[in-house]
């Protein structure tokens, strides 16, 4: 595992799988936990299921680059309808999470916490998925909502008790 400091002193955590054959390490997968897909899991999202259902997380992820491009052009209305839109695009159920979370960091970085709080409920199972929790608990301190802010961070501690962003976050609610 990796651990790698961003300019916003948040901490982006990477997990790379790595094997031995013979007397050679070789690379075969990644993953960044704040978002949750392996490289193997996007690959495999493709050889199981329906072509419609497979390409729907992309679909969505190409989506955001349109409510970025409106958002940028002050046409927040139609980012926002956009956005709200990606929620109900049909995936499979192994991409459902990650993209929920993708579309909370979304309506995050629009200074949207209630909307960011409501799409990250939505994640199925928010234990398996480093950022969930943390996103949940980083809007709830921006809606002074410290109470709710604790209960995830606290989830977010058992979860991964040594990740600095808990710390962050502890800090952030007690400051």
């Amino acid at each position: 595992d990796l651990i790698t400091y961003e300019e916003d002193e948040q901490v982006e955590s990477h997990q790379w799988f790595i094997v031995k054959q013979q007397d050679n390490w070789e690379f075969y997968d990644w993953q960044r936990f704040e978002y949750g897909r392996r490289a193997s899991d996007e690959y495999a999202a493709y050889v199981h299921g329906s072509e419609r259902l497979s390409a729907g997380f992309d679909k969505a992820m190409g989506r955001l680059h349109d409510v970025v491009e409106h958002w940028k052009a002050d046409n927040n209305d139609e980012a926002f309808r956009i956005l709200k839109s990606c929620e109900s695009i049909p995936m499979l159920s192994a991409d459902h999470d990650e993209a929920m979370l993708q579309f909370a960091y979304m309506w995050q970085a629009f200074d949207q916490y209630e909307d960011a709080v409501r799409v990250a409920n939505r994640i199925h199972a928010p234990n398996n998925l480093w950022g969930a929790l943390p996103i949940i608990a980083v809007s709830h301190i921006y809606l002074d909502d410290y109470d709710e802010a604790m209960k995830a961070t606290r989830q977010a501690q058992k979860q991964s008790p040594n990740h600095p962003n808990v710390q962050l976050l502890l800090s952030s609610i007690y400051a």
